[in-house]
């Protein structure tokens, strides 16, 4: 089972909308791997997913730190892997240790330890968009049973909320 869906949103507000919406589905024990080039809007994805979660916290970029822990009525963990050497690097930053039912698990850079990622995993790939330098194509990939339902559900809640918008 897998599912590769897209969306699209035109400016950093809408990809703040975008986290919030995505904020009302994850539960404990999800992990979400984002992907995609500098710029692109992986980190202020996570800061307003995480704001919607709860944590008062400023959410910064793990890149140098690779690790940063927020509390919510949740474990919120953001993990940056562009630093990493290999992809078994990640072992040394207690990687596994985070994988519980009481976390939410955020990485970026996910592709570059992506065969250590959990199959229930839910992956993000933010694309720049050479029309609109503000606008962001997503593509959300599953390959679990929870998580190909994730995403239908999510593509599905943000498409309605912008016919409503239209």
């Amino acid at each position: 089972m897998r599912t590769e869906m897209q969306i699209m949103v035109c400016s950093p507000n809408e990809t703040d909308g975008f986290a919030e919406m995505i904020a009302s589905l994850v539960q404990g024990g999800d992990v979400i791997g984002l992907i995609g080039p500098l710029g692109a809007g992986k980190t202020r994805f996570t800061q307003a997913l995480f704001r919607a979660l709860g944590t008062s916290d400023y959410v910064r970029s793990p890149s140098f730190a690779l690790v940063n822990e927020y509390e919510s009525h949740l474990r919120l963990v953001h993990m940056d892997f562009y630093r990493l050497d290999a992809a078994e690097d990640i072992f040394d930053l207690g990687y596994e240790e985070y994988l519980s039912p009481d976390t939410i698990v955020v990485i970026e850079w996910a592709d570059r330890a992506l065969e250590y990622l959990p199959q229930t995993r839910i992956l993000l790939t933010f694309e720049l968009v050479a029309e609109n330098p503000e606008a962001r194509r997503i593509t959300l990939e599953a390959v679990s049973q929870r998580a190909v339902m994730f995403v239908e559900e999510v593509v599905s809640r943000w498409r309605c909320s912008r016919s409503r918008r239209v």
